[in-house]
């Protein structure tokens, strides 16, 4: 990320939604939404899709593995996403396609 951060938290207090990063073991606020906010509604609904399972991403052109947890802070859901680089491609291993995957791939490569 362009701040380097490692990882970063979500809280929500005194009807805001506040985030933290976590930047060279200090906690810098890097984000501030009221609470009731579309910013804020989205976050919170794309936090608790992700306590799911892990969400990849591309941040800066880099790719990321993101890991979010739910913790309670103030009696409401707080988020603390972790933010580790993904593991490399093995380029000699293909890809993986399920049946529906292949069937697209060989329709383009026949038909384009």
């Amino acid at each position: 990320m362009s701040f380097d951060a490692q990882s970063f938290e979500t809280e929500r207090k005194d009807g805001r939604q506040r985030a933290f990063a976590q930047i060279d073991d200090a906690r810098t606020r890097i984000a501030n939404f009221e609470d009731s906010s579309t910013d804020a509604k989205e976050l919170r609904a794309n936090l608790y899709a992700a306590t799911k399972r892990p969400v990849r991403t591309v941040i800066g052109g880099k790719v990321y593995i993101l890991h979010v947890s739910v913790f309670e802070s103030f009696g409401e859901d707080a988020f603390e996403v972790s933010i580790d680089p993904a593991p490399k491609l093995d380029p000699s291993v293909a890809p993986p396609f399920t049946a529906k995957q292949g069937q697209y791939l060989a329709f383009i490569h026949n038909y384009t």
